[in-house]
């Protein structure tokens, strides 16, 4: 699988070091589509048992989308059909940051709408949605910034899609709420007073969870950069209050350096003395949480050594197909 991926990314040398052939062709008309078809075949046969093998090739051939070829958009479109229907919803994590890439505002909307639909296979079942709602901090603001996605069809998609994701949050205080916390993240300036007043009113008995709070954060983003005193000062009360509620430090971290800045742009530039008191509390209780987060530098730090050690497996991999290569070259 790793020559497949090789080949998919145009390092046809590497594929014919992994396999250890003396020479290795890629026909330029068809090449890739029967790549794709290959691994469509691989993933439809071999099914959930091969799963982590074949996600391998997932990356390097979602890239390949917006080929001009049609044989080979066909090819890739049911290939990564496919491989995402074989992977374990628990493992959604496999996939996420390909999909994440490929909804980038940059994409094509070819590329967009692929993933989107993708994206949608991946929260099937109780299961999946869970392993979904945990990347929610990840997923969210990228599906969001689609809404103002200059393709009408992607802006639809994009809306229904964040709609769904909005509410695998499962915060049941916010539940009422979801769609005019929708409406607003993606919505005009002019809709965040009224939103954030109507936020401000919400009596949370329910933990707020990193999937909660990457619902809640877009809100209170716009209503910390808004003009309206008032807002601010209420943005930032929810802000401090959410610090309060969130079960460990681990799930407000990955929202720190978003609101951070603008909590302490808000506590030492608004005029009124008390929207400053407010929004000095909140940072103040941000950072303490932030300080506190020991379990995200440690799952950092294992994730590092873990990546580390991966590199070093691959690398060892490939010095020893060249060193099969080369001793089957050896005349002795």
């Amino acid at each position: 699988m790793n020559a497949l991926r090789a080949l998919l990314q145009g390092r046809a040398l590497e594929a014919q070091t992994l396999l250890g052939l003396d020479g290795l062709g890629v026909h330029p008309v068809d090449g890739d589509a029967v790549l794709a078809y290959a691994v469509g075949a691989l993933a439809r046969n071999f099914g959930a048992a091969g799963a982590a093998l074949v996600v391998r090739a997932f990356a390097p051939l979602l890239a390949k989308i917006d080929d001009k070829r049609k044989p080979v958009q066909t090819a890739i479109t049911s290939a990564t059909i496919d491989m995402v229907g074989i992977v374990d919803p628990l493992a959604f994590e496999s996939v996420q940051p390909a999909l994440t890439a490929a909804m980038d505002t940059k994409r094509s909307p070819a590329m967009k709408l692929h993933a989107l639909k993708l994206l949608a296979f991946c929260w099937r079942g109780d299961d999946g949605g869970a392993a979904v709602a945990q990347r929610l901090p990840n997923l969210l603001p990228v599906v969001l910034a689609l809404l103002q996605d200059t393709n009408l069809e992607v802006r639809a998609v994009a809306k229904d899609a964040a709609l769904v994701l909005m509410r695998l949050c499962h915060n049941r205080d916010l539940a009422p709420h979801i769609e005019m916390l929708l409406a607003c993240s993606g919505g005009s300036d002019k809709d965040v007073t009224k939103c954030v007043s109507d936020l401000a009113g919400v009596i949370f008995a329910q933990q707020v969870d990193a999937p909660a709070l990457a619902v809640v954060v877009p809100v209170l983003t716009k209503g910390l950069k808004s003009r309206n005193l008032r807002t601010q000062r209420q943005a930032s009360v929810i802000a401090g209050n959410m610090c309060q509620l969130v079960p460990s430090a681990a799930d407000v971290q990955p929202f720190v350096p978003q609101l951070l800045p603008l909590l302490a742009r808000v506590s030492e530039e608004a005029s009124q003395p008390d929207v400053r008191d407010v929004a000095g509390r909140a940072r103040a209780s941000l950072a303490q949480v932030a300080d506190s987060n020991v379990a995200g530098a440690v799952r950092g730090t294992l994730s590092a050594i873990l990546f580390e050690a991966d590199s070093v497996s691959d690398a060892s991999r490939k010095e020893d197909g060249r060193g099969s290569s080369a001793a089957r070259d050896d005349p002795c």
